[in-house]
């Protein structure tokens, strides 16, 4: 029975690795990570601490100079008080990024976790419903 190998480059050609440099999606991840720690009043370093990281570290993911891997996600979320899944909301890979927007749905997002009281988050909730059946329909941000 003859044995048939495969070449090292017929092996590489099916494994696809994830690019080096940081993609739309990693910019627009760095930008809302920046506009939450400032919102919360934390200084790099702050942050840093809190997640066992040097200022410059933080500095690289919030410059998307250093991409941020998942759990690494989750933990800044719950540094910073936000549910975790609101870091990748409405995220495509092609999109392109308007960090103004961005930084006041992070701000209102930040502002909405920190109420404590049932009777305020109902309020604000049937506010922000409203406003959203308001909206006309999402067009692609390309």
């Amino acid at each position: 029975m003859a044995r048939t190998t495969k070449s090292r480059s017929d092996r590489q050609r099916r494994h696809i690795t994830p690019p080096r440099t940081p993609s739309e999606v990693d910019h627009v991840i760095a930008q809302r990570v920046r506009a939450l720690r400032k919102g919360s009043g934390l200084s790099l370093a702050e942050l840093g601490e809190q997640l066992g990281l040097s200022q410059q570290q933080c500095q690289k993911y919030e410059t998307a100079a250093n991409r941020i891997s998942v759990g690494k996600l989750i933990h800044i979320a719950e540094v910073l008080n936000v549910p975790p899944e609101g870091m990748i909301a409405n995220l495509s890979s092609g999109m392109k990024p308007d960090a103004e927007l961005d930084d006041l749905k992070m701000e209102g997002l930040r502002l909405l976790m920190s109420l404590e009281q049932p009777r305020k988050l109902e309020t604000v909730v049937a506010m922000l419903r409203g406003l959203a059946s308001d909206e006309p329909a999402k067009k692609s941000r390309k």
